[in-house]
């Protein structure tokens, strides 16, 4: 479990470490979990956006998502771009059910960041993938849950 330090973004903090305060007292703001899972590839390659995945950050980072249907089946997302940053997937419609973006925060900790919002409690896979480097984040959300997620330690600067 993590804990949002002070009040997140608005306070003095400067690192992202895990810690309940940023020297500003009192109880943490926030608490949530999250749900996150490194692996490693080869890296070396290129971004290549299409109906099913979505190139985020300057083409480094390629998205892509799985879902499961209330029949058990699972199915990959449709991608949408809403830029260079950010995009959203639609499970099965022409509906938003996942909105995502990628953030270069190495100037603020080192680290690419990656944020995510669900507007639907399906289960869900979404696999993040740094094209220059084969490192790989998994975020999943299980059956019944709404989730959101801010990753700030995603992927490191290299």
């Amino acid at each position: 479990m993590w804990r949002n330090p002070g009040n997140g973004f608005a306070t003095g903090c400067s690192d992202w470490t895990r810690r309940t305060t940023c020297g500003v007292g009192g109880e943490p703001d926030f608490v949530f979990r999250l749900r996150g899972q490194e692996a490693s590839g080869g890296g070396g390659g290129t971004c290549k956006a299409g109906s099913t995945a979505l190139c985020l950050g300057g083409n480094r980072f390629k998205a892509e998502v799985t879902w499961r249907d209330a029949k058990g089946k699972v199915n990959t997302a449709k991608a949408t771009t809403l830029g260079g940053v950010s995009g959203y997937f639609s499970f099965g419609g022409k509906t938003l059910d996942l909105l995502m973006k990628v953030v270069d925060g190495r100037s603020v900790n080192g680290w690419f960041w990656v944020f995510y919002g669900g507007l639907s409690n399906a289960e869900f896979t979404l696999r993040v993938t740094d094209v220059a480097t084969g490192n790989v984040k998994v975020y999943t959300n299980p059956k019944g849950s709404f989730i959101s997620t801010g990753d700030t330690n995603a992927f490191p600067n290299f």
